[in-house]
């Protein structure tokens, strides 16, 4: 894998991790009040929509690559993202306790993924992604209150103006509207 591919991949789990940090921190202030964020999704749902937000990262990247190179590619992004959930047993256990993270996930998910197609979510996710994208690039911690910014925002970004780049997953898990409804269980585990 060249280096230019592999800095776009670490760099998409490396800003995935920290997101998930921020949702992981957001849970805790719910559960303080009494909220219940995690009910309205499944973990496997959660999983998903965090393997969609790390390749969001990588897309504008990954879609022009041949097959023999797009593969290993997801490959990659799904692995590196294990890897980091499983570092974290208690964001694992809080979020993503009944996926397991092992060959076989990652095979289903890559066949999954490898076959998204552009739909509402999908929207949502490479919009509030690129956002966040362009940010980090130009080193803005929050989403400034510019024109710009907020014409991304009408697009479909899941974020308001004034709040940290790092909420971008967050906000993606506590919207309702957005769904995985797409996945079935490929193989058959013994």
């Amino acid at each position: 894998m060249e280096d230019k591919l592999k800095s776009i991949i670490d760099h998409s789990i490396d800003i995935t991790s920290r997101c998930l940090s921020m949702h992981s921190n957001w849970v805790d202030i719910s559960k303080a009040i009494g909220d219940d964020m995690l009910s309205h999704r499944s973990d496997k749902e959660r999983y998903l929509l965090t393997v969609l937000f790390a390749y969001g990262f990588t897309d504008a990247f990954l879609r022009d690559l041949p097959g023999d190179e797009f593969s290993p590619a997801l490959e990659k992004i799904v692995n590196d993202l294990h890897d980091v959930i499983n570092k974290d047993q208690k964001l694992k256990k809080r979020l993503f306790n009944s996926v397991p993270m092992d060959a076989i996930t990652t095979l289903e998910t890559c066949v999954w993924l490898s076959k998204q197609q552009m739909d509402k979510t999908m929207h949502t996710i490479m919009i509030t992604t690129s956002q966040i994208n362009y940010l980090v690039v130009n080193k803005i911690v929050s989403i400034p209150d510019t024109d710009e910014h907020r014409q991304i925002i009408k697009n479909g970004s899941k974020f308001t103006i004034g709040e940290p780049i790092l909420n971008g997953l967050h906000n993606i898990f506590k919207d309702n509207e957005i769904r995985i409804s797409n996945f079935s269980e490929g193989i058959k585990r013994p």
